[in-house]
């Protein structure tokens, strides 16, 4: 099974609102509404061995979104952390994963069955016929990085006023946790942790003080929820990348022998 954790961390206290885009002043207040940004994650190996040239049979699992709020987020995100998957720009991510990863391991040559929604749900003969079971951890942190706010007079057509022009970024980063398990046991026969590489993902917004006021903040968390939808989808192909390297088709040979030996104890 294939959980997916996002660990938001915010740097500063901003009152929630400390999210936007790279408009003028007057353009962003034009726009309140903002449409959800849907990513389009794709993945192409960068091989193609033969099928079931590796000799081996993997069972693969379903992704499992988790979302975990930390302390000193902000009371924005710490209303919507809870739900941040199931928004358009991220509620694709987890069901994405099943194909990629059953992408992957074909182009190494391993026969695949699934994936499955949980271990429950895999038919007998299949455990049976299997010779481990692969269950992915992608873990994506975001951090974020260098705040500043200054106050700024606004001209729009929604009317003047104050607001404070406020910028940073985002970092990225994460890491995959593999594991293989004997099928019938569950006995770990094998894992790896492997970090995904950081991203940068700046940002820039000018909030209206007057929105500040009455709350009307949605169209700037929006606008982030955007921000970060964008940078997943562009790191995605190196997210499974990371794992590419890690299924050596003999160290795979070897590991299903191990678990063979092992069921044959039991």
């Amino acid at each position: 099974m294939t959980r997916i954790c996002l660990v938001v961390l915010a740097a500063a206290l901003l009152s929630g609102m400390f999210l936007g885009c790279n408009m003028s002043p007057s353009e962003k207040q034009q726009e309140p509404k903002v449409e959800a940004y849907t990513p389009a994650f794709s993945y192409t190996p960068p091989a193609q061995a033969e099928p079931d040239s590796a000799g081996v049979t993997l069972l693969l699992g379903s992704a499992d979104v988790k979302v975990k709020a930390l302390p000193g987020i902000t009371w924005l995100l710490s209303k919507d952390i809870e739900t941040w998957f199931p928004h358009q720009q991220f509620k694709s991510l987890g069901d994405e994963l099943e194909p990629g990863f059953l992408s992957l391991l074909t182009a190494k040559g391993f026969s695949v069955r699934g994936p499955f929604a949980s271990y429950d749900k895999i038919p007998f003969p299949d455990k049976k016929g299997s010779d481990l079971i692969l269950i992915s951890t992608t873990e994506l942190s975001l951090d974020a990085q260098d705040y500043e706010s200054k106050s700024v007079k606004i001209e729009s057509k929604l009317g003047g006023g104050k607001g404070s022009d406020m910028t940073g970024k985002f970092v990225l980063s994460g890491k995959i946790n593999l594991e293989l398990r004997e099928p019938l046991t569950r006995e770990l026969m094998w894992s790896k942790s492997l970090e995904i590489p950081n991203t940068e993902v700046p940002y820039n917004v000018i909030l209206r003080d007057e929105d500040s006021i009455k709350g009307n903040v949605a169209p700037y968390y929006a606008v982030l929820l955007n921000y970060v939808a964008k940078a997943i989808e562009k790191e995605y192909p190196a997210i499974l990348g990371t794992a590419w390297e890690s299924f050596d088709p003999e160290e795979m040979r070897l590991v299903k022998k191990q678990a063979q030996e092992l069921k044959e104890k039991k």
